[in-house]
């Protein structure tokens, strides 16, 4: 089990702070998430409330909005070579001239009034970092989410330390969770998560901690709800678990930062 966490680690990319072509300080810019984690962002956010990603099908990104009942997206194109935005018909320097422009109500095709809040999340294990873009952290420790780049979340520290930090050692925050995080480190001994395998070992018994419905494309991950009780039987090196689901009575994924694993 080491092993598979050493492997899981060793795919580490480059991301230096001054490579990002929009700055991570932008409040309304978070990166590469996917279109059910901006869904799940901003459905229950006022309307007006938007966001900007990366697009996953193009070069350029999207303008994410809540409307009354539902999430609208725009497309907003990129030209490298002639370093401009196309949104519509109009073009611009910067995806800041972008939200200016409509966020004085020059089209009722847009209605921006905030960008949506970044959350706050927690760290599943220890992470002590392998890069000096990474940030360090303790398991229980409490982070800000900024962006997001494939696997890698990049995160501050409320002292003002940031940097990299795989996506699935961190969940969002919840009281319950913090409390039986700092449980399971004083259980423990702040093991971490490569420590904490290698002890319980495969199969083992864990809980959902938060509930996840896949999309249509990732036939092999499993709907799964806050508390449900699932059976780990192997632990893959993308960060998913291979699980045997006792409410649904079925196999099949799970990503490892959605589950607690109960100490024998």
């Amino acid at each position: 089990m080491v092993s598979v966490c050493l492997i899981l680690l060793s795919k580490h990319p480059v991301y230096p702070m001054d490579s990002l072509a929009i700055s991570p300080d932008a409040v309304w810019y978070f990166g590469e998430i996917s279109r059910e984690k901006t869904n799940e962002i901003l459905l229950n956010q006022p309307v007006g409330t938007f966001l900007i990603r990366d697009s996953s099908t193009t070069s350029g990104y999207v303008l994410s909005i809540k409307e009354v009942t539902k999430v609208v997206r725009y497309l907003i194109n990129y030209s490298k070579e002639a370093k401009e935005f196309t949104f519509g018909n109009i073009k611009f320097e910067s995806l800041e001239a972008v939200l200016e422009y409509y966020s004085q109500g020059r089209s009722s095709a847009c209605f921006l009034v905030k960008p949506a809040p970044k959350e706050r999340l927690l760290a599943l294990y220890d992470f002590a970092g392998e890069k000096k873009e990474d940030l360090p952290l303790s398991k229980g420790d409490m982070v800000a989410f900024i962006i997001q780049r494939k696997d890698w979340i990049l995160c501050s520290l409320s002292d003002g330390r940031r940097g990299w930090v795989p996506a699935n050692h961190l969940a969002p925050y919840k009281a319950e969770l913090l409390a039986s995080l700092k449980v399971a480190s004083e259980n423990l001994n702040t093991m971490s998560y490569c420590s904490l395998c290698g002890i319980l070992g495969v199969p083992v018994d864990a809980k959902v901690v938060r509930s996840r419905q896949p999309s249509i494309f990732q036939a092999n991950q499993l709907e799964i709800q806050e508390g449900d009780a699932v059976r780990v039987e192997r632990v893959h090196t993308d960060g998913n678990c291979e699980i045997w689901h006792e409410r649904l009575q079925c196999r099949g994924l799970a990503p490892i930062n959605y589950l607690q694993f109960e100490p024998a």
